[in-house]
C-alpha cells in the first residue's frame, strides 16, 4: 500500500511548512529548556547521582530531555493518520508537565522556604523558577497553536480520494 503522489505532495508541503514556521521556535524553547538541564548538571556535580537527590538532579535533567523530544514529535501527529498520531500528542503534554515541574517543585517550594527561613537567596531563586517555568509554558503554549495552525484543514487541501 504505497502513498499516493498528491499525498507525498501534501506531506513534503507541509513538512516544509512545518520546518519554515517551526524552527524559530524551536531556538525560542532551547533556552528555557536548558536552564533546568544546566541546573540539574550542576546539581550532579555538586550533590552526585545519589537517588535521595532526584528531584533536583535527575527529573530535571530528564524532564528537559523529553521536552526537547516532545518539540520534535509532537507536530508529527497532523502529518497521518495510525495508531503513532495519538502518542506524538500525547508525547505534547510532557513539556506542559515539567513546566509545572519547574514552577512548583523548583519555584514554589523555593519561595516557601524563603518565608520559612527568612532568606532573600531563596526568594529571589523562587521567582527565577517560576519565570522560567512560566516562560516554558507560555512558548511550547504558542508552539503548539502554530502547529495546529500549521495543520488546520481549512487552509491546507487533503489529497483527493
Amino acid at each position: 500500500m504505497g502513498m499516493s503522489e498528491s499525498e507525498r505532495q501534501l506531506r513534503l508541503k507541509l513538512a516544509e511548512t512545518l520546518g519554515h514556521a517551526l524552527g524559530t521556535w524551536t531556538l525560542k524553547m532551547v533556552l528555557p529548556l536548558s536552564v533546568p538541564s544546566l541546573y540539574s548538571l550542576y546539581s550532579f556535580a555538586v550533590h552526585g547521582v545519589h537517588p535521595a537527590n532526584a528531584l533536583t538532579t535527575y527529573l530535571p535533567f530528564f524532564g528537559a530531555l523529553l521536552s526537547f523530544a516532545a518539540l520534535y514529535i509532537y507536530p508529527l501527529a497532523g502529518l497521518g493518520r495510525s495508531w503513532f498520531a495519538p502518542l506524538c500528542v500525547l508525547a505534547g503534554f510532557i513539556p506542559y508537565v515539567f513546566a509545572l515541574y519547574v514552577m512548583i517543585g523548583l519555584g514554589g517550594i523555593r519561595l516557601y522556604a524563603s518565608l520559612r527561613f527568612f532568606t532573600l537567596s531563596y526568594a529571589f531563586l523562587g521567582v527565577f523558577w517560576l519565570l522560567i517555568g512560566y516562560r516554558i509554558l507560555y512558548v511550547y503554549w504558542l508552539y503548539t497553536e502554530l502547529v495546529q495552525n500549521t495543520f488546520d484543514p481549512r487552509t491546507t487541501s487533503a489529497p483527493a480520494r
